[in-house]
């Protein structure tokens, strides 16, 4: 039979690698963000292709809408920090660009070129602003 040093060094063993690997708890204000940005059709309101580093859109296949897509809806709410022209905070889902009314999105003027998106999920923290997710896509007219 073992003693009861040998007992109770065994289990604080087994708590302290318990505690060890268990998961931690994400923090409020990494449970949002920004997890990628979604071309979107504003006459159907059909979420048509994601946007990555790689993507062209065209000008010429109709108009455009752009959305972000958060770690949750229920998030304050997405700021769109470029382009300039469309500086604003958008406080319900879906986090649209140009904005949108009870899932009609509003199509964006867009001119040929690089355009640039940027979003954070603003938690009232000045920490959000700091991962802000920014891509570069190219616009054309064929």
């Amino acid at each position: 039979m073992a003693s009861p040093t040998r007992l109770l060094a065994a289990l604080l063993l087994a708590l302290l690698a318990a505690i060890a690997v268990a998961p931690r708890p994400a923090a409020a204000h990494e449970a949002a963000r920004i997890i990628g940005f979604w071309l979107v059709d504003p006459r159907t309101g059909k979420w048509t292709a994601r946007l990555n580093r790689n993507s062209v859109i065209d000008l010429s296949d109709g108009p455009v809408a752009i959305a972000a897509m958060a770690t949750s809806a229920r998030s304050h709410a997405v700021v769109w920090t470029s382009p300039k022209e469309y500086t604003r905070r958008e406080r319900f889902a879906p986090f649209s660009l140009g904005g949108d009314y009870d899932g009609l999105f509003r199509a964006l003027k867009l001119q040929p070129g690089a355009l640039k998106l940027s979003a954070y999920v603003s938690d009232g923290t000045r920490v959000s602003r700091l991962r802000a997710r920014t891509l570069t896509v190219k616009v054309v007219r064929t």
